[in-house]
């Protein structure tokens, strides 16, 4: 066989793996974003290698080597595992079965993260007890940003632009989510902005998410496709670029009428099968994945403020805003001025507002810090041309109690069943 006949197989071959890893899911995390499960409940982790810990934590709303986000992290190890040591188990680890020494002492959350993801049976343990601290870490960051009020405008632009990175047009003007090498085409996008300050005090009166008392309906994008199999790969997409970080979706509130997704799951493995088996070219597996058409899922949600006809994949996330703390704002202000004055005087300056910022031994946060909830609506333009109403009203999901959680995040440790 002549070097261009092995070149050619190859190209085909390298051709035919891209298009499979494009429609291969990573099916517990879409679980978790558009099936109704909670990211705490995933058995461990995918996270290859250090610095993609570190998007991890970035697309979580952290940064993982600014020192101040750093103490927040290590303060929320700390909390964790007292939180387990006092409340989850505090007879067994009196009796010994604490975490080893590699989380007890752990310093940086992009390490739990890699541990967390470990598959040696070896380091299996160190493995568990990462993720059952992870698990509780996740609960107290929601819990510590519930009841901060940011502003709706500096949230509505931070999440935003999140999604105005990947959303773009092309030469021809049609409109893409994802980037040249790997994208969606749309029919539309439609921004939601709501601005009531009374409705989020009301709401936050009433309502109980998973991990954290909150309103969900402030800010929201719908994402409309114009094939219903690529509302998928949408999903796929909003993870893949970290748009949507995942353990930050509220598992309470997703909610999916558009596609049933176990059918969806088996068609596709088969589809490419066939493809990487060679039993049909890339060009006939694109065309048949792009038409597609899936029944929606047999048992809807139980929420009965829901409309029936209303089909599509809705998801409800946060993220963390920052914005500057309305109290401190002013030393900025005496910092930009330094910038502008004389060097004796600018010495001075400086010099009371690095003593203001460590009153007491303690930096001042001039940073304010806050998780805001948002929507994302996924649906293709069949769908949507049939909708008839709003989006679906949203049901609840009970905090669990001491038991259902020690279950929930302990199981691997205790065999808890």
């Amino acid at each position: 066989m002549d070097q261009a006949k092995l070149h050619q197989l190859q190209k085909d071959k390298e051709q035919r793996q891209a298009l499979a890893d494009k429609w291969k899911f990573s099916w517990p995390v879409m679980d978790v974003l558009i099936g109704g499960k909670s990211s705490i409940d995933l058995p461990n982790l995918l996270v290859a290698n250090w610095d993609e810990a570190g998007l991890f934590i970035e697309s979580y709303g952290f940064r993982p080597d600014h020192p101040g986000d750093q103490k927040r992290i290590h303060a929320a190890i700390i909390e964790a595992l007292h939180f387990i040591e006092r409340e989850l188990m505090p007879k067994e680890w009196a009796q010994g079965k604490v975490p080893p020494a590699d989380v007890l002492f752990c310093m940086d959350g992009r390490n739990l993260l890699l541990w967390a993801s470990e598959q040696d049976p070896e380091v299996r343990l160190r493995r568990d007890w990462s993720c059952a601290v992870l698990r509780v870490m996740h609960t107290i960051f929601h819990i510590e940003g519930a009841f901060r009020y940011t502003s709706i405008d500096c949230a509505r632009d931070q999440i935003m632009a999140r999604f105005h990175k990947f959303i773009f047009r092309d030469e021809d003007g049609k409109l893409w989510l994802g980037d040249r090498d790997n994208r969606v085409a749309l029919e539309t996008v439609e921004w939601k902005h709501q601005k009531s300050r009374q409705s989020i005090l009301l709401k936050l009166l009433h309502k109980r998410a998973n991990v954290a008392e909150t309103i969900y309906d402030m800010i929201g994008v719908r994402i409309v496709t114009k094939k219903q199999s690529e509302v998928i790969q949408v999903v796929k997409l909003l993870r893949m670029h970290h748009i949507a970080s995942f353990p930050n979706f509220n598992p309470s509130r997703a909610r999916n009428t558009l596609i049933n997704t176990e059918q969806y799951r088996q068609t596709m493995h088969d589809l490419r099968g066939r493809l990487l088996s060679g039993a049909i070219t890339p060009e006939q597996f694109e065309m048949t994945a792009l038409n597609l058409k899936f029944d929606p899922p047999e048992q809807e949600s139980a929420n009965i403020h829901s409309s029936r006809n209303y089909k599509s994949i809705q998801m409800t996330g946060r993220q963390l805003i920052r914005t500057m703390n309305p109290n401190l704002g002013w030393l900025k202000k005496m910092e930009r001025e330094a910038e502008d004055l004389p060097a004796e005087k600018t010495a001075m300056l400086s010099e009371i507002v690095a003593y203001i910022k460590n009153w007491h031994g303690m930096e001042a946060e001039l940073e304010a810090t806050a998780f805001f909830p948002f929507e994302i609506q996924v649906l293709d333009a069949e769908a949507h041309a049939e909708n008839s109403s709003g989006p679906a009203a949203h049901g609840r999901y009970k905090r669990s109690q001491v038991k259902a959680a020690r279950r929930r995040v302990l199981s691997d440790i205790l065999q808890l069943k």
